[in-house]
């Protein structure tokens, strides 16, 4: 049956959407944008700026292709992110009726929240090959992104009129409250454990523990000694120790000191993402 009301919402919208959408798709040449939000009940809110597309996936009941999305969602913690490319070398029917409206090198960020989950999918032509460097190098600009659409759409994405809502076969989307971790991933970290980073910039090398590593990680997100000293359950004179140990390395005296020199490491990124 064909869902009326979504469509008609969707197409009432489009104008707006596409003017909160101009300064992403002007500068990056992003040519399509869609907003999901799946419902505990099963039933998901789907607006985009390309309502061809959504005339064809609404008309051909491709939203009741549920799995699709509870595989991609079962992979993110709750309360966490996921980010899914869609290459086109992975050839299937849904790919391929993706690339026919002009929906080339996807990419989808989920939010996943108790009662329900959010997804931000971008999209654009097929000879945009510079979207790599957008999605590899600076997803800091989708992500704002996000936050500048909830702050312009808020309104469009309320789901409190169910008229605008697709009603899927599924009852409700059985999710996985907590996924186990990955075997592979596991196995990876746990056959590579670190104890020493040998770090140098222009003048020095050195090298740091795993624990003063992690001591300048939490100290570059703004926590208090106390602070570390509880997250890493160690002794807060401990956690002066360690930073005290790294000042006399790099030659400094001051917390400022210390962050101004790790900022300059592009280590200093791969230290932030630390993996204990």
């Amino acid at each position: 049956m064909l869902n009326k009301n979504p469509l008609d919402y969707n197409h009432s919208i489009e104008d707006r959407l596409k003017q909160i959408c101009a300064p992403l798709f002007n500068n990056f040449k992003i040519t399509t944008f869609a907003y999901l939000k799946f419902l505990e009940d099963g039933k998901i809110l789907h607006i985009t700026t390309n309502h061809d597309w959504l005339t064809f996936y609404t008309k051909n009941n491709l939203f009741n292709d549920v799995n699709r999305y509870i595989n991609e969602i079962n992979n993110i913690p709750e309360n966490g992110i996921g980010y899914y490319l869609r290459t086109s070398a992975v050839s299937n029917n849904f790919n391929e009726v993706l690339e026919k409206f002009g929906l080339w090198h996807g990419m989808s960020i989920y939010m996943r929240y108790p009662k329900y989950t959010e997804s931000w999918c971008f999209a654009t032509l097929s000879d945009n090959h510079q979207i790599s460097d957008l999605y590899l190098n600076h997803m800091n600009i989708l992500e704002h992104f996000i936050l500048y659409f909830k702050s312009k759409a808020f309104d469009l994405i309320s789901h409190s009129d169910k008229n605008k809502l697709l009603s899927t076969n599924a009852h409700s989307f059985e999710l996985i409250a907590n996924k186990p971790i990955d075997e592979r991933i596991q196995n990876f970290f746990e056959n590579t454990k670190i104890d020493t980073i040998n770090l140098e910039n222009l003048s020095t090398k050195f090298s740091i523990s795993r624990r003063q590593a992690e001591c300048i990680h939490h100290l570059a997100h703004g926590k208090s000694i106390k602070e570390i000293a509880k997250l890493l359950n160690l002794s807060p004179r401990t956690v002066e120790s360690y930073i005290a140990i790294i000042k006399t390395k790099i030659g400094g005296s001051t917390k400022l000191d210390l962050l101004n020199f790790f900022s300059q490491l592009p280590d200093f990124v791969l230290l932030n993402n630390f993996h204990a």
